[in-house]
C-alpha cells in the first residue's frame, strides 16, 4: 500500500512538476553552470523584459507597422520633391509646341544635318522660314505633322486652340483628332478650322489664297 501512495506521488510530481523540481533537473543536467554565470543570464533576461526594451521589441515585430509607416512616408516626400523640381525644371510657360524640325533637302528628300542656325525646335508663336533648297518636317506634341515646302513662313500657338498662321509657302497638315482642341490655320485672306483630318493649304499669291482639303 505504501509503495502504491508512493509510486503516485512520483508520477504526480513527473506529470507536474514544481519550479524547485526543474532547478534541480537543469543543474544536474548542466553541472558546468554556475552561481555567477546563471546569475548573468538572469540578468540578461530582466533587461530584455525590462520597459525600455519594449521599444525596441515593437520595431521588429512581425507586422512591423512602425517601419512600414516611415517607408510610405519617405516615398511620399520623394514623389513630391520629384514633381516639384520637374515643374521648375520645364516651366509651363516655356514649353516647346513641338518635339522636332526635320530637314529634307529638295529634291532628293533626303535628311539634312541643320546648320546652326536653323532651328531643330519650334517655339510658341515664334516664325519659322525654310529656306529655298529644302522642305521641313514639323512634329507637333499631340502627334499631328505639318509638311512645309521650301519658302514657308510660319508660326505655331498651342493654347485653347492649335493655331497655325501661314505667311507664305504651302503645307501638308496631319492633324491629331482632338475634339476638344481643334486646329485653325490661318493666312492673311482666310481662315480654316478642322477637329483631326489631312489637308493642305497653299498660298498661291498675294490677292488670292487656296485651301485644299483631302
Amino acid at each position: 500500500m505504501m509503495k502504491d501512495q508512493e509510486f503516485n506521488e512520483n508520477r504526480k510530481s513527473i506529470q507536474s512538476p514544481d519550479e524547485d523540481q526543474w532547478i534541480r533537473e537543469a543543474l544536474c543536467d548542466y553541472p558546468v553552470w554556475e552561481v555567477d554565470s546563471q546569475s548573468y543570464v538572469q540578468q540578461m533576461m530582466d533587461a530584455l523584459n525590462s520597459s525600455k526594451s519594449q521599444k525596441w521589441k515593437k520595431v521588429f515585430q512581425a507586422d512591423r507597422p512602425i517601419w512600414r509607416l516611415d517607408w510610405r512616408w519617405g516615398m511620399a516626400m520623394g514623389l513630391a520633391i520629384i514633381a516639384f523640381v520637374t515643374v521648375l525644371w520645364f516651366p509651363l510657360d516655356s514649353k516647346p509646341v513641338s518635339s522636332s524640325i526635320q530637314w529634307i533637302s529638295f529634291p532628293s528628300n533626303q535628311l539634312v544635318d541643320a546648320p546652326i542656325s536653323w532651328k531643330n525646335q519650334l517655339d510658341e508663336g515664334k516664325a519659322v522660314s525654310v529656306p529655298p533648297n529644302v522642305k521641313a518636317r514639323i512634329h507637333l506634341v499631340d502627334g499631328s505633322t505639318l509638311d512645309c515646302s521650301p519658302r514657308t513662313i510660319l508660326a505655331v500657338k498651342y493654347q485653347a486652340i492649335r493655331r497655325i498662321d501661314l505667311s507664305s509657302g504651302m503645307i501638308e497638315v496631319t492633324a491629331a483628332h482632338l475634339p476638344d482642341k481643334p486646329m485653325r490655320v490661318s493666312t492673311p485672306f482666310n481662315t480654316l478650322e478642322v477637329i483631326g483630318t489631312k489637308f493642305t493649304v497653299e498660298l498661291l499669291s498675294e490677292s488670292t489664297g487656296k485651301e485644299n482639303e483631302s
